[in-house]
């Protein structure tokens, strides 16, 4: 009895050395580079080491291989004669079975073996699947031994993978972190709730901002309130009273006449003395930036400049809008207009679940809202702004009242501004809800 319990000792022992193997693999494999980075840099020397393993992966692939294969042969050597012999023995007592006994007997010692082997490598991996870095930590140590064991092997079977590679041409991948994967962390991160939702808004946001162009933030010409040298000075400073912008654009008759822009800022600073507004001479220079260009080019002019504000322009040159760093900062992290500014929000949620947007919010803010993954037509140069959707979709110029229904949902035009789209109203069709 005691061999019998030697032997299945030493064969529970092997196969928790194959765990071992199993949840270092696992543990190296799917723990993140950052995470160790961080470690490394509080001092883990164990982090370290599994940044190692992470570097030479045909070097660390082959060490596991080698290790389980190894193991895989000993438990072998003790799963045969000798325990399944004696069973068969003891089964040979009972006649309706005596004739079959060593088929049992062997059968039996196969699936016990088999099924604690199983069971060795399941509970590892779903152990390093919850701690990857951690435990990366600690068995690096080990696993860097067995690779200085193991090098002639590991160096026959490291040449022949990366043969292999070549062969097929297989390059290695050594990007971290694509922008589809940092969307997939952040959405994965939404749904296990471990990131406030106020947090996670900004976040959605600022990943979006290289897919936002200019043109769907800025205020377009038709809107621009501009200071006009023609202009009665009385005129001109009402308009600076009225609306609560840093800085005025600069025309002399229109805006193909265009001057500059000043600061609001400077110019009362001018009346305080009690000076004549001179605007030509405020004029400060002024940044331009393409409609098509996305808000991170528009940052880094902003930042290579240190300006806040830009003028847009068009395919052909010309002046389309302008642009400020407010209006960034409102698709980051909302509107920061009040509203007793006299402003209607970009966006307004109404108890029914409907939404009443501004035709110039960009499409991508309203797919995010409504959870749409694609439109009709989706293309990245088809739609900007929900405006632009509309447009396409009607196939003429809108008239208030005008509705259709694309992805479940219907739109509405609520109002216009002459030619423009000003508001428009999005509900849900059917029985489908608007998140």
């Amino acid at each position: 009895m005691l061999s019998h319990f030697k032997e299945w000792f030493i064969i529970i022992f092997i196969i928790g050395i194959n765990s071992l193997f199993v949840l270092a693999e696992i543990a190296i494999i799917t723990s993140r580079r950052t995470k160790l980075k961080k470690y490394a840099d509080d001092g883990s020397l164990g982090a370290n080491k599994a940044l190692r393993l992470k570097d030479q992966p045909e070097a660390f692939l082959s060490t596991v291989q080698i290790g389980i294969t190894l193991l895989s042969i000993i438990i072998g050597f003790y799963s045969g004669s000798e325990l399944s012999g004696d069973l068969a023995d003891k089964l040979k007592q009972y006649p309706i079975i005596s004739t079959y006994a060593g088929v049992i007997a062997n059968l039996l010692v196969v699936v016990v073996i088999t099924y604690l082997t199983v069971l060795g490598e399941i509970i590892p991996k779903r152990i390093a699947m919850l701690y990857p870095e951690k435990l990366a930590t600690y068995v690096s140590y080990l696993m860097l031994l067995f690779m200085k064991v193991f090098y002639p092997f590991i160096f026959l079977l490291s040449g022949s993978t990366k043969f292999a590679l070549k062969l097929f041409k297989i390059k290695d991948k050594t990007s971290e972190i694509t922008h589809e994967e940092i969307k997939m962390f952040v959405t994965q991160a939404e749904n296990e709730g471990t990131v406030d939702k106020t947090e996670m808004d900004m976040i959605k946001r600022l990943i979006h901002l290289s897919d936002i162009k200019v043109g769907t933030i800025m205020t377009p010409r038709k809107k621009m309130i501009c200071l006009d040298l023609n202009d009665p000075e009385e005129i001109n400073l009402e308009k600076l009273s009225k609306h609560p912008f840093n800085y005025f654009p600069v025309i002399n008759g229109c805006l193909e006449n265009f001057i500059g822009l000043v600061s609001v800022k400077d110019l009362f600073n001018t009346k305080i003395t009690g000076s004549m507004l001179d605007l030509k001479s405020r004029s400060i220079d002024v940044l331009y930036i393409p409609e098509v260009a996305t808000l991170t080019k528009l940052l880094e002019l902003f930042k290579k400049h240190q300006s806040r504000v830009a003028m847009v322009l068009d395919e052909y040159g010309e002046i389309e809008g302008i642009v400020t760093l407010n209006d960034i900062l409102k698709t980051f992290v909302g509107d920061l207009v009040t509203q007793d500014r006299g402003q209607t929000p970009s966006i307004i949620k109404k108890k029914d679940g409907s939404l009443n947007v501004n035709g110039n919010v960009p499409i991508e803010e309203i797919m995010e809202l409504l959870q749409l993954s694609s439109l009709p037509g989706d293309k990245e140069e088809d739609y900007r702004t929900i405006s632009s959707f509309i447009l396409k979709q009607l196939n003429r110029m809108p008239e208030i009242g005008d509705s259709f229904e694309a992805g479940g949902y219907i739109y509405k035009v609520t109002k216009m501004d002459k030619f423009r789209i000003d508001r428009v109203s999005i509900k849900a069709a059917g029985t489908l809800k608007l998140n």
